[in-house]
């Protein structure tokens, strides 16, 4: 019985580890703590404008250069809606814009002399919707 019971637990333990997804989104925290380029970098991804429906789904650091960082959303809202409201939000600061530039899926460009930012709908190939990709301009 002992021995059924250990196995049991051992398991349980297994199973419930974090899956890769969210272990790569907690790397990318720490990450982020120690590096200041990344806190820049998560700051200006952190600050677009998201409605309640967005919850992250995964965030993790770009292998090429110039340094990236994304972060996938599920959200219910529908991508006319955000548009509108990210495109707003990007003109009031004075950042430039670039209409779809998607071949497959739907992506919008916003760039300012120091950052760019690409927002992607649809595409994903897994359960978020939403992309954004926080970067620094070449």
């Amino acid at each position: 019985m002992r021995y059924k019971l250990a196995v049991f637990f051992v398991v349980l333990i297994a199973f419930s580890a974090c899956n890769p997804r969210e272990q790569t989104t907690r790397n990318t925290e720490k990450a982020i703590a120690n590096n200041p380029e990344l806190k820049d970098l998560d700051e200006v991804c952190n600050a677009i404008p998201k409605n309640e429906s967005f919850v992250l789904y995964s965030k993790s650091i770009g292998r090429n250069k110039p340094l990236k960082l994304f972060a996938d959303f599920q959200s219910a809202e529908d991508f006319e809606t955000a548009d509108k409201r990210f495109s707003s939000y990007f003109a009031r600061l004075g950042w430039n814009s670039t209409d779809d530039i998607g071949t497959w899926h739907t992506v919008r460009e916003f760039t300012n002399e120091k950052y760019r930012v690409t927002i992607q709908y649809g595409g994903m190939g897994s359960n978020a919707n939403y992309g954004f990709s926080c970067g620094f301009r070449n």
